[in-house]
């Protein structure tokens, strides 16, 4: 009898230790396929946010090769980097193909044909960054002949408010900004249009080459109009773009998209075959 209560308690330890290492091996399992799936999803988030900023990168690349085409005629001081800073661009260009002549507004622009205006307010176009709302702490200004209906060969200031140039407290979202065609909206919010191309940017970075590949330092130029800054502007051949994107729920790792366009209308301004 002594023999088989120790046969039964050597059993039962055994269940309890089969029982112990089945429970352990099903907790390791559950927990491996937990964080598979969390994994799994984590990937499925990366690629999501890969995908939005690749196309986000891809429609800034298409319009920004487009800068300066048709814009050799301008006589009012018009530039085809109307901005140029590391966070921030603004540039003008016939991004629509036509020209001036063809289609309104752009054919009321020149004031009797004295002063040559191949592109619409709408053609300058810019890409900054601000927080949802939108909200910015700075602004963005440059100067270029946007009113009256007719041109005048007079340049005026155009602001730009709302947007986040130090980028210190992301996430923002990318907007893409043009100035609106009609002249009674100057001065007025309204005046400047706003596009969101991608929410979620963490950073968004421009570097500037000349026609030798050496890197301009663009800190201060902005649109600044000192003869300096503008010869600085009119040096840039080719713009070097990066984009940091994170993902709304978290998760994932932060996607950069990095590319570089070399627009020709920037080496030849309205020479760009059409």
């Amino acid at each position: 009898m002594h023999g088989a209560s120790m046969s039964r308690g050597v059993a039962y330890a055994e269940l309890l230790v089969a029982l112990a290492l089945s429970t352990l091996l099903w907790l390791t399992v559950l927990t491996l396929f937990d964080r598979m799936q969390r994994l799994h999803r984590a990937a499925g988030r990366t690629a999501e946010v890969q995908w939005a900023a690749r196309a986000a990168m891809d429609h800034l690349r298409a319009e920004l090769r487009l800068a300066g085409l048709g814009v050799r005629a301008a006589r009012g001081g018009d530039e085809v980097l109307e901005f140029a800073g590391p966070t921030a661009v603004v540039f003008r260009g016939d991004l629509d193909g036509d020209r001036p002549e063809s289609r309104v507004p752009e054919d009321l622009l020149s004031a009797g044909g004295a002063v040559p205006v191949p592109v619409g307010n709408d053609e300058i176009v810019g890409y900054v960054l601000s927080a949802d709302g939108p909200r910015g702490p700075d602004l963005l200004s440059f100067s270029a002949d946007v009113v009256p209906g007719q041109r005048d060969g007079r340049d005026d200031p155009v602001e730009v408010d709302r947007v986040d140039l130090g980028q210190s407290a992301p996430p923002y979202t990318l907007y893409r900004v043009h100035v609106d065609n009609d002249p009674a909206r100057y001065g007025s919010r309204g005046f400047i249009r706003r596009t969101p191309v991608i929410d979620h940017v963490v950073r968004f970075r421009l570097r500037y080459r000349d026609a030798l590949g050496r890197e301009l330092d663009m800190t201060a130029v902005g649109g600044e109009e000192s003869a300096a800054a503008r010869a600085r502007r009119d040096a840039v051949r080719s713009v070097e773009l990066e984009l940091v994107v994170s993902h709304a729920r978290g998760g994932g790792r932060r996607v950069r998209i990095r590319s570089s366009v070399s627009p020709r209308g920037l080496a030849f301004p309205g020479g760009v075959a059409r």
